[in-house]
């Protein structure tokens, strides 16, 4: 039966006026991205600029953060979907479950549109071994870009989840005034050309893992993305878990 209601809920989204409008500016990124970021790069070297140049990431991120909110509210209105949770967790989980299939969509979306404006482009498919200024990988660079778009969105989709429960213990406009603290901090927090070395040299500040970053080997690039996720899950369930106590009643 929620799946029923999840379904619903999508298809309500799809056909959403916002939602809509949010795909506009997906495309207008996209296209800035493909035309003027990526033209001179071969197919798969030309997803990797797109995807790690800092104000398309923060423009995206602007996307996911204005659909959050979007879903959130929708959620919010569904009385006669809230009034079916048995608990204030179910109705939590439900909500979240709610945002990260509706960014996930967006997720996807955004990552078609910006392969087919590449195509239009006629970037060049060229398998090759991955390296950052000669330090080699040692593995394809159609692998590393798969690593690096999952990375993207396990780390979106809990940014998602901290996003939402922000604005169930506050409101939005106090999720969207930190999401700008941190868009600043992407833009002015220098570039590091240090080779990461150790996994206790792990990168802290979240926009070091939407740049091209220097690590001395692939295993321990992936090793530092587990870390870093794996300490972001942490802060999302804490404050799951704030969000849930802080709720009187199940709706509010």
């Amino acid at each position: 039966m929620k799946v029923k209601y999840i379904k619903e809920n999508i298809k309500y989204l799809l056909n959403d006026y916002r939602f809509k409008l949010i795909i506009l500016f997906v495309i207008c990124c996209n296209f800035f991205g493909a035309a003027y970021l990526a033209r001179n790069s071969d197919y798969i070297s030309a997803i990797m600029d797109i995807f790690t140049q800092e104000y398309y990431d923060i423009a995206f991120f602007a996307l996911i953060l204005v659909n959050t909110i979007n879903t959130y509210d929708m959620f919010e209105k569904n009385s006669c979907y809230i009034i079916r949770f048995n608990n204030k967790k179910e109705y939590l989980i439900q909500l979240i479950k709610n945002i990260l299939i509706s960014n996930t969509i967006l997720f996807i979306i955004n990552l078609l549109v910006s392969l087919i404006f590449l195509n239009f482009f006629g970037n060049q498919f060229i398998i090759k071994k991955y390296d950052i200024y000669g330090i080699s990988y040692n593995i394809p660079n159609l692998l590393y870009i798969v690593f690096y778009m999952f990375r993207f969105y396990i780390i979106v989709s809990i940014i998602s989840l901290i996003n939402a429960c922000l604005i169930k213990l506050v409101n939005s406009k106090c999720a969207i005034f930190i999401n700008v603290l941190l868009w600043i901090v992407f833009i002015f927090y220098p570039y590091n050309s240090h080779v990461i070395n150790s996994i206790s040299d792990i990168p802290l500040v979240f926009c070091s893992y939407f740049r091209v970053q220097f690590y001395s080997g692939f295993a321990l690039e992936s090793a530092c993305s587990i870390l870093y996720i794996f300490m972001l899950l942490i802060i999302g369930l804490v404050l799951f878990n704030i969000a849930k106590n802080r709720i009187k009643q199940i709706g509010e």
